[in-house]
This record gives C-alpha cells, structure tokens and sequence, in this order.
C-alpha cells in the first residue's frame, strides 16, 4: 500500500524555496528513488488561511518499510542540509495514502 510522507513549512523569511525545489528535493528523490520513492509535489500555501504555513511537500512511498530504510541510511544528510534552505524544521505527517485522501475530503468538506 501507498505509504505518504508529509512535510509542512511555516512562512519565515529565511526559507530559501529556489534551494528547496532546485536541489534538496531533487536530492531526496535521488537517495531514497532506490527505497521506494515514487514522487514528490511541492504545494504553495496561503499562509494566511494554512495556520502560518507557505508550503506542503507529499513525498509518495511505495510502502513504509522502504521509506524507513530510506531514512535509515540518508535522513541524516537530509536533515543536515535543511540549514541551507531553512531555519525551521517541517512540521511532518506520516501515514498510508488511504487514510490521507479521507482526512484530505473532510478538510475539503469543511471549508
């Protein structure tokens, strides 16, 4: 089963999105492509309207045992090259792609 990860960033004025769609994503896809990542989406937010965040990455897994090695072998170059591009981490959601597209439609639903 599809398993998401999901990266929110808050709005500062140190985040860098030209380094983070141009060079730590394609990094990520890059490292973990052999563990199951099978895309990414960088989504813009209103900050206004998303609680004080600008931007929302889902990375798609083939299944979380992938996305655990994955991060057992390279979250830590991962993590240490988040000083380049921000000084806030991600706040971050795991979960199975079913679950997010039911939490996604009520949110939806709500607005």
């Amino acid at each position: 089963m599809v398993f998401i990860v999901s990266a929110l960033y808050k709005k500062t004025e140190n985040f860098k999105l030209d380094y983070y769609k141009d060079h730590h994503m394609p990094l990520a896809m890059e490292r973990f492509k052999p563990f199951g990542l099978k895309s990414y989406k960088i989504l813009e937010l209103n900050p206004e309207t998303s609680q004080g965040y600008a931007f929302h990455t889902i990375m798609e897994w083939e299944n979380q045992d992938g996305m655990m090695k994955g991060f057992g072998e390279h979250g830590q170059e991962m993590k240490d090259d988040l000083v380049n591009f921000s000084d806030v981490e991600p706040t971050t959601r795991l979960g199975l792609a079913d679950a997010f597209k039911s939490v996604f439609m009520r949110l939806i639903l709500t607005l």
